[in-house]
């Protein structure tokens, strides 16, 4: 009995096994039969993804070739007569035609959002060719008889034949139209936007067969992908003009079929021949848009790049001897503009960073009407952490605007703004919460710039508290500073006090690219004196400049934000054994002031460099390199780090607080630097 069972085993296992496979075989050759599909979640939904994206494309391509001035432009296609319907001979209604296309289109068939999407751009193209038309109507009153006679050929784009029925050439000559019956021709059609040739791969219907729309004609082979080609009307296949394999590099619009609407129609288009224009229609288009573009005015997102160049043109980035650094040629001694802080007298004003940073925006948005400030409960609610307190009041809904729990969308709206010369601040509860938003920071509002040749600049400040808080756990205790240091086209500021804080905010609000302002959620209540010029409107602190906080000659802390304070503290304590320590707060972390840091390395010889983010890719570490390389000679020790632990942020206030630097663990450092122990 149990031999038995064993062999029965044995056998299912064995069908089995050879059932898997036959069906491994069958799923191997459907995969290699799958064709790129619009849409992904069900067949009946790819169809009509690539339906609506074919009923676009022909749209765009009546709508393109089609003279507004011309009545007798129609087509035999149903679905291309209804939309010629829409287009009259006055250019003030050329305008609306979309909306009436939309509105005799939708009455029948039900337009998809791809679909709306696709029409949405007719516009552009109405426009367009209106002054085309201008340009045809001029080009032939200079003509002779002959050429303009041959020009009106070339133009026209259908025909009226003797009983009214009208005939839709839609840029390809046939041989006398009034001997056919109605009839369409299928032009080569575009399935991406790169697309500009193809193949025919293979005809799903035969010559005389009947069409419906949607199904599927042809499958269109081109360099990326093979794609299906589907009906867009109901009707008959005429003729097949180009055959399947015949050529590998067939233009976009070139007449690859006819159909008609009859079936006893078929047999008449059996010497049906169509006049390949597209080359000569498609050059005599691409010249008249190019005149016709200098005419246009440009774009309101395209402007002048208002008040400075922060970065100048042909001046590279001065980060590595790789990128051109001239250090033989370079004479510290004649750049030494740092700025030092000096002790101010007691009756210099005082003010805590909230209110700097308050005091800042309001005076940026009464002395420009396009600075708005946008985010979640910056407005009825005061902001939460109060930093927008009494704006509402003063400026209105308009310019402070809450918004819902929804940071990619109101970034990506702050990002369209700015393009649009506008000048968001965008206010986030904390750098953990811009996460959700980082695609627009680094690719739409850094990139943009670069990408659209200078033309386009995003003046936009992403501002909210970075770093760690006290008790909110590893997801809101981040320090994202190395993370957009990284990122050619962002700005990075750090401020630490008072007069930080209200000079770097009015000049990052000014600036005209993109700059990500870090804040710390703890300083934010701490009073600073400042001096009275800093209370000043049009104060503000040049972008890549550091501050000598303190000077000292026998070691270098370099730090930025809460840090800064923490290392004032740790010289303090330094001092009392007899070490001067320089503390040089960054401010600026890109670009940073490599010269001043330089400096006080070659001053020193020693340099210890404090963060509260994680060591591994930190800011120290960039700071380290620069020093390596600029003052290298100069060095009497290794350089030094100070960071956070590499861990997520425990939430037990214990573990938090041994998970941060000290000022003990400064001192600490900056003892064993200088060869003094523990």
């Amino acid at each position: 009995r149990r031999r038995r069972r064993r062999l029965r085993r044995r056998r299912f296992s064995l069908c089995w096994i050879e059932r898997e496979r036959e069906r491994e075989k069958e799923r191997t050759k459907k995969r290699k039969g799958v064709k790129m599909a619009f849409f992904l979640r069900s067949s009946a939904t790819k169809r009509r993804g690539r339906r609506e994206m074919m009923e676009t494309m022909m749209i765009l391509q009546m709508m393109s070739k089609t003279q507004p001035t011309t009545s007798s432009s129609s087509s035999s296609s149903p679905v291309l007569r209804r939309l010629e319907r829409t287009i009259t001979s006055d250019a003030e209604t050329t305008r609306t035609t979309t909306r009436t296309t939309i509105s005799r289109f939708g009455s029948k068939k039900d337009l998809s959002t791809t679909t709306r999407r696709g029409i949405g751009s007719l516009n552009s193209v109405l426009f367009s060719n209106e002054k085309k038309i201008a340009g045809k109507q001029e080009q032939r009153r200079t003509t002779t008889t002959k050429s303009k006679k041959t020009n009106e050929t070339k133009n026209t784009n259908s025909k009226r034949t003797n009983n009214g029925v009208i005939i839709s050439i839609r840029g390809f000559a046939s041989k006398s139209p009034e001997e056919y019956p109605p009839h369409a021709v299928i032009p080569f059609p575009s399935l991406s936007p790169t697309m500009t040739q193809g193949g025919i791969a293979s005809w799903a219907v035969q010559e005389g067969a009947k069409i419906n729309a949607g199904d599927i004609l042809a499958e269109i082979q081109t360099d990326k992908a093979t794609m299906e080609m589907e009906c867009m009307d109901d009707g008959y296949l005429a003729k097949i003009l180009v055959q399947a394999g015949e050529a590998d590099d067939i233009p976009i619009g070139r007449a690859i079929a006819v159909t008609c609407e009859n079936e006893e129609d078929v047999g008449k288009f059996a010497d049906y021949v169509a006049e390949d224009t597209v080359g000569t229609t498609a050059s005599s288009d691409n010249s008249e848009a190019s005149s016709a573009s200098v005419d246009e005015p440009t774009a309101k997102a395209i402007l002048e790049r208002p008040e400075y160049e922060a970065i100048k043109k042909g001046d590279l980035t001065r980060n590595s001897r790789a990128a051109g650094r001239d250090l033989e040629g370079s004479k510290d001694e004649d750049l030494d503009d740092t700025a030092t802080a000096s002790k101010l007298p007691e009756d210099s004003p005082s003010m805590t960073v909230r209110d700097a940073l308050n005091s800042a925006l309001s005076e940026e948005m009464t002395r420009d009407e396009k600075v708005f400030i946008i985010g979640e409960e910056v407005g009825e609610y005061q902001g939460a952490y109060k930093i927008t307190k009494g704006l509402h009041q003063k400026f209105g809904a308009e310019r402070v605007r809450d918004t819902p729990i929804t940071e990619a969308g109101f970034t990506g709206m702050a990002c369209g703004a700015a393009f649009m010369g506008l000048k968001p601040v965008v206010e986030f509860m904390t750098f953990n919460f811009a996460l959700q938003s980082i695609d627009h920071i680094v690719n739409s509002a850094a990139k943009t710039l670069y990408m659209s040749a200078g033309t386009i600049s995003c003046p936009i400040v992403f501002r909210g508290p970075n770093g760690a808080a006290a008790g909110v756990g590893a997801q809101h205790s981040q320090c994202f500073a190395a993370w957009y240091m990284s990122i050619p086209g962002l700005k990075v500021l750090a401020p630490y006090d008072a007069e930080d804080a209200r000079g770097l905010l009015k000049v990052a609000i000014r600036d005209p690219d993109p700059v990500v302002f870090l804040e710390n959620e703890l300083l934010y209540g701490e009073t600073f004196q400042l001096p009275k010029e800093a209370l000043d409107e049009d104060f503000t602190i040049e972008i890549g400049k550091a501050k000598i906080m303190r000077e000292g000659s026998d070691v270098t802390l370099i730090a930025f934000s809460k840090m800064v304070g923490y290392c004032l503290k740790a010289a303090e304590e330094l001092e009392k054994d007899g070490i001067k320590a320089e503390v040089v707060n960054l401010r600026s972390l890109r670009p940073f002031d490599r010269e001043a840091v330089a400096r006080s390395a070659k001053k020193t010889g020693r340099v210890v460099i404090v963060e509260e983010g994680w060591p591994q890719c930190g800011v120290g570490s960039e700071i380290a390199a620069c020093v390596n390389e600029d003052a290298f000679d100069y060095l009497d020790a290794p350089v030094e780090r100070v960071t956070g632990v590499d861990i997520p942020m425990p939430y037990a206030a214990n573990l938090e607080a041994m998970a941060l630097p000290k000022p003990a663990d400064i001192v600490s450092v900056v003892k064993r630097t200088l060869f003094r122990g523990n």
